[in-house]
């Protein structure tokens, strides 16, 4: 009777937790294209803020990949982006898909004339129903003239889910139960 009980209970522990721990965090990269205008600041070594234009993910299918694919030419909401605004900031939705900026790393203006080179680098969360919140990197790259730009905005999952090592770590407590009861009898 003992056994069953022990049985039943891994069983149940087991089931309890692959069903807690199976996280499914959003992955694949999505790309956007559109206008937008950015404002450069006094020393014109870095972006103060990004004015978006019609932004829409990119209509190149092979660019759009894992949760995102099937998202090509829709059309996308940005929130116009201000680096003073303190963060975390949505940047941007599309389908179910939201996208939180959590951090700025990179910020760089290259001016050679009236052109401009723009890159804007950082971390965030991107969120959907049905989904867990997961982390991502985020990249806003312009080129045009100073007040005219196109971009593109890429974001990648990297958080992968820990269900793997949640089942992994009771395989190995089920199997010292079930030792520790072979070696008491």
């Amino acid at each position: 009777m003992k056994k069953i009980i022990i049985r039943i209970t891994s069983l149940f522990l087991l089931l309890l937790a692959t069903s807690t721990a199976s996280a499914i965090s959003i992955d694949g990269t999505i790309n956007f294209t559109g206008g937008g205008v950015v404002t450069v600041d006094s020393s014109g070594l870095a972006v103060e803020t990004v004015t978006f234009n019609t932004i829409t993910v990119s209509d190149d299918s092979f660019l759009q990949t894992g949760d995102f694919s099937g998202l090509d030419g829709t059309t996308a909401a940005f929130t116009d982006f201000d680096i003073s605004d303190a963060l975390p900031t949505v940047l941007w939705t599309v389908g179910d898909f939201t996208f939180e900026i959590t951090s700025v790393l990179l910020n760089t203006v290259d001016l050679a004339g009236t052109f401009i080179d723009v890159t804007l680098m950082g971390t965030g969360i991107i969120s959907a129903v049905g989904f867990d919140d997961t982390a991502a990197e985020w990249i806003i790259t312009a080129n045009g003239s100073e007040t005219y730009v196109s971009f593109s905005s890429t974001a990648l999952s990297s958080v992968p889910a820990p269900a793997g090592a949640a089942l992994l770590g009771l395989c190995l407590l089920g199997f010292g139960l079930a030792r520790r009861n072979k070696q008491v009898k």
